[in-house]
């Protein structure tokens, strides 16, 4: 399990992000597990996405939660 912020997500999810590149490669190189994050920096995240991506990559984000791929803490 690996703790990531909001600008980690973003980079990751958002192909046209400064950071995508270098934040994949970076995920790549992470122990197997899930992202782990809290509901601030998901909500966050979301927002920012949904500017940027529309509606369509929220989908994205939401259904990979149930399959492991991040979950959320307090």
């Amino acid at each position: 399990m690996t703790l990531t912020d909001a600008g980690a997500l973003v980079a990751l999810l958002d192909a046209d992000d400064l950071y995508h590149a270098a934040c994949v490669a970076a995920a790549q190189r992470l122990p197997a597990g899930p992202l782990l994050t809290t509901w601030v920096c998901f909500t966050e995240a979301m927002y920012l996405l949904g500017t940027v991506g529309g509606y369509g990559i929220k989908q994205l984000c939401g259904a990979s939660a149930p399959q492991g791929v991040w979950c959320c803490t307090t």
